[in-house]
């Protein structure tokens, strides 16, 4: 399964018009696109839909069936904003969930023979109860979350939406695809509810992936040590070559259901700038190793792993080549 990015965007903030006016990316999209959304957050300021809108869901030899989508919702109004009479399906695996819905959209691609859309978003900053659960948990600490930074106490919520336009790799159009994603690694233990899961586990589930070529680790890295220390010794027992580690959510905070998409579209800016942004460590880094860089380097490489190992057992390690 090969998943070819075509288009990307992102926001850091809840201004989603800016992604669902953008004329140069959405001229590449058609109404009969599916849709694969992921996403914990309903709608909320700057815009609300006043009314129910309808996806038009096709069927072969029959008129086109009205599916009502809840008033309000992100799915209903990203649906509406793009003029959608396709499929539209939500995906659920809380900071794992984009790359789910990368996955499930290249599925959907494959047998629909045509690109689609994913659209990943979360806003929890405002939710009370969700700031709470993480906070009873000792996971969140809203001045800190910075992965490998031993003086971090837990993550910080950050507020985000991303899109991608993607197709499967057998999917024929004339628009060249930016990176690939393959090898996509699914494993999940639901009963663990604070930690990923256990390092033996992990590696046992990794396959498919030659780590003797990958040149870049796309970090999870809360900024929660104990999460941290552990990707780490995932990375250590894995890679033992002279390659960085970098976790995005020193930047821009914990975007949950739009991290993982968010972390692939900083990944792809810093290789369009030719500057891989580090990892920003305040205290002293929880291991002495360089490979967790500090300093800005030039964006030399092409494989890279992306790791999402989250709370609940939910993860998800897959690898992107950038064309």
């Amino acid at each position: 399964m090969i998943t070819e990015i075509i288009d990307y965007r992102y926001i850091l903030d809840w201004n989603l018009d800016t992604i669902l006016e953008d004329s140069k990316f959405i001229s590449n999209i058609s109404p009969d696109y599916s849709l694969v959304t992921n996403t914990t957050s309903g709608l909320t300021s700057p815009t609300k839909i006043q009314t129910d809108y309808f996806i038009h869901r096709k069927r072969r030899g029959k008129p086109s069936e009205l599916r009502s989508c809840a008033r309000d919702s992100l799915v209903s109004y990203v649906a509406y904003k793009l003029n959608l009479t396709n499929y539209v399906i939500n995906t659920a695996a809380e900071c794992s969930g984009t790359l789910y819905a990368l996955y499930t959209a290249t599925v959907l691609s494959y047998f629909n023979k045509q690109p689609v859309i994913v659209f990943s978003a979360d806003n929890q900053i405002v939710d009370e109860l969700s700031v709470w659960n993480f906070t009873s948990f000792g996971a969140m600490h809203q001045e800190t979350g910075r992965g490998f930074d031993s003086s971090s106490r837990g993550f910080r919520m950050g507020t985000a939406a991303c899109m991608f336009l993607i197709k499967h790799s057998e999917v024929k159009i004339s628009l060249p695809s930016i990176a690939t994603i393959s090898n996509y690694n699914f494993f999940t233990n639901p009963q663990l509810v604070t930690n990923p899961s256990n390092a033996e586990d992990l590696l046992n589930n990794i396959k498919g992936i030659d780590y003797n070529k990958i040149d870049l680790w796309n970090a999870h890295a809360t900024g929660t040590p104990i999460g941290d220390k552990f990707e780490y010794d995932i990375f250590s027992k894995l890679i033992s070559r002279d390659i960085p580690i970098i976790g995005y959510k020193g930047h821009v905070g914990h975007c949950i259901a739009a991290s993982g998409g968010i972390e692939i579209c900083l990944m792809l800016d810093d290789y369009s700038s030719n500057n891989l942004r580090p990892n920003i460590i305040l205290g002293d880094k929880i291991v002495d190793d360089s490979r967790i860089i500090t300093q800005p380097t030039s964006f030399d490489y092409k494989k890279i792993l992306k790791a999402n190992f989250g709370f609940g057992g939910k993860n998800v390690v897959c690898q992107i080549d950038i064309q």
